[in-house]
């Protein structure tokens, strides 16, 4: 009836992942972890679009097949299991959008829920998510933008589909992480084309999965060239993560753009002790990032991109227990924010010639 529209969406994607680490690298001899995994998740996604008058209302629903294998051999935990899972995971959705005052006040609530036929924690119901967000012009050029919002997260496959040595799904029962999100900010418009902003913000983990072999988070963990979450785990841990950032964007316009984004926050979750906050492995307090470029004529352009990090934290090693298992490398977890590394610094340039054909164009381009 011209009033709206529908979009359904069928996609698969699939992931494989082969990691062995040696105790003789060099020779691949000595098997001391090996982890064979496939993933695939094929998605059903249905969408309708409906105007009422000024309201926009967007809502669906989503099916999902996941199926997940894995062959392990863990020498150093005395653990090797091979376990293959499937099962479905759906949801449903609803969204509704509208501007008040000509325009000044733009104003968006909704929902989400998902539930799947394999945990044993969760229903629809528990997974309620509601979201607001708000954004108001109170001067000219100038807004405030704030939002709301709850969101949960089925754990990994390494986590659903672990087994034990009595070939046990011992983590069937992980509970789906949540998440709850507050943001406030302040921005300004300089022209239709670049603006600035500043936001702080404030995330509250919970049911978090806590590894039982080394009584941390998963999230102080990971730092790592490893296999995250392929062990029994408990989602008993929080977790908190709050700062403030800047942000300057200018799209194209007299030539020039680009985006620089400066972060200042605390990344921080517990363990089996609730009131016990450590440093997660990215709590490097500190990140700044500028990607922009210049558009000369006859289609040259010369472009960069800058990363900076903080200082962040590592789990120093225990060297006595690295000793008697080496080359497994053993860490001390106890120790875990007693430690930094340096800061992290890269600048890329990118210098393009472009030349444009009737049916296609070539482009001709130096990195550094």
């Amino acid at each position: 009836d011209g009033k709206g529209f529908m979009l359904t969406t069928l996609s698969n994607n699939t992931l494989v992942n082969d990691f062995t680490r040696y105790q003789d690298p060099e020779n691949e001899s000595g098997v001391l972890f090996n982890n064979d995994a496939t993933e695939s998740e094929t998605k059903l996604r249905y969408e309708l679009t409906r105007f009422f008058g000024d309201w926009k209302l967007s809502t669906g629903t989503n099916v999902q097949y996941s199926r997940y294998r894995n062959q392990t051999v863990d020498q150093t935990n005395n653990a090797a299991f091979s376990t293959e899972i499937d099962f479905l995971k759906y949801g449903v959705f609803g969204n509704m959008t509208r501007s008040f005052f000509e325009n000044s006040l733009d104003l968006s609530v909704g929902f989400r829920m998902d539930d799947d036929d394999f945990t044993q924690s969760e229903n629809l119901l528990s997974t309620f998510s509601p979201r607001l967000s708000a954004s108001y012009e109170f001067a000219q050029d100038w807004r405030v933008n704030g939002s709301l919002g709850r969101y949960y997260k089925i754990p990994p496959y390494t986590i659903l589909g672990f087994r034990n040595n009595q070939d046990e799904l011992v983590n069937q029962n992980a509970a789906y992480t949540r998440s709850d999100h507050v943001v406030l900010g302040i921005q300004h418009y300089f022209t239709p084309a670049s603006s600035i902003s500043l936001e702080g913000f404030y995330k509250r983990y919970s049911d978090y999965p806590v590894s039982v072999r080394d009584s941390v988070s998963l999230a102080n963990k990971g730092g790592g060239f490893e296999v995250l979450g392929s062990e029994p785990i408990e989602t008993v841990g929080k977790g908190r993560s709050y700062g403030v950032e800047l942000l300057f964007q200018q799209k194209l316009s007299n030539n020039f753009y680009g985006i620089l984004a400066y972060t200042w926050f605390y990344s921080e979750f517990t363990g089996f002790d609730p009131d016990t906050y450590l440093p997660s492995v990215w709590d490097s307090r500190h990140l700044l990032s500028f990607v922009g470029g210049y558009k000369f004529k006859r289609n040259w352009e010369l472009s960069a991109r800058y990363r900076f990090a903080g200082p962040t934290p590592f789990v120093p090693t225990d060297l006595e227990a690295t000793l008697q298992n080496y080359p497994e490398v053993v860490l001390d977890y106890a120790r875990l924010g007693e430690e930094n590394l340096g800061v992290f610094s890269q600048l890329d340039f990118r210098l393009d010639k472009k030349w444009n054909f009737r049916n296609f164009a070539f482009d001709v381009f130096i990195e550094v």
